[in-house]
């Protein structure tokens, strides 16, 4: 991972804010945080970087990091909690830190809407390693609830109907609602794993969310003429985290019906 971490044209490895950014933005490498976090205990899981306006803002675009606990002290029904840290060095995004949890059984990561986790964030212009440490120790004393969140999930059960609902809702938020009428829903509904044929929300949840974002599914051309074609794994960053949290707030609805 240092390597990735210190690679050229790297937004890990930045050490100074795009030229075009003005007097007033805050700085705040991503090197830093990775090097904050490992002190506290938490390694680089993995990264993803969203596509550049252009070729001189590689290196300072959106990106997203996901770390782990080095030595895991909370995993619970085989999920554990994680990190992502939503962070760019051209001014196209605000310094986010989001909750999220890891399925191990597929190595499926969610994250956690603002409204079941409450808001644990830290401003640019507050970001210290003290106040890094005091986010961090409330994340923690939070993470009970989330484990509590999914067993609730893992226990409500699900009707056909309701999973088509589901699929519909999510997918509109993936795709737009006139492209959602040209999906395949069951391809949204298609479980990767045998484990995940028992509906439950939190099966139904797991599914949909994969299917969303590694993509593989159908959608319909818009002229009877075309071909359809298949969905791609989504590389947005700023799309991966809000399709993680539509499905998770979907999720949270299902389960209080």
């Amino acid at each position: 991972m240092s390597e990735l971490i210190n690679a050229d044209g790297s937004p890990l490895s930045q050490r100074k804010p795009f030229h075009t950014t003005s007097d007033k933005y805050t700085f705040i490498p991503t090197h830093d945080i990775i090097r904050d976090f490992d002190s506290l205990g938490w390694k680089v899981e993995d990264t993803k970087y969203g596509k550049p306006r252009s070729r001189e803002r590689i290196g300072f675009q959106k990106h997203m990091v996901i770390f782990g606990e080095k030595t895991p002290s909370f995993t619970k029904n085989d999920v554990s909690p994680r990190i992502v840290v939503v962070n760019s060095h051209d001014g196209s995004s605000a310094f986010r830190f989001n909750a999220g949890l890891i399925r191990w059984v597929c190595e499926n990561g969610l994250i956690v809407s603002d409204q079941t986790f409450g808001d644990v964030s830290i401003r640019h212009i507050n970001y210290t390693y003290a106040e890094l440490k005091r986010v961090m120790e409330e994340f923690m004393q939070r993470i009970p609830t989330m484990h509590n969140t999914v067993e609730k999930f893992m226990s409500t059960k699900m009707t056909t109907e309701n999973n088509r609902q589901f699929a519909w809702e999510a997918g509109v938020v993936r795709f737009g609602e006139e492209k959602m009428s040209r999906v395949k829903i069951d391809d949204i509904l298609t479980p990767r794993r045998t484990q995940d044929n028992v509906e439950t929300v939190w099966n139904t949840m797991n599914v949909i969310q994969e299917n969303l974002i590694r993509g593989g599914v159908t959608i319909e051309g818009i002229k009877k003429s075309s071909k359809p074609r298949k969905t791609r794994e989504v590389r947005s960053v700023a799309m991966n985290v809000e399709v993680n949290k539509a499905v998770w707030q979907l999720a949270t609805q299902y389960s209080n019906n």
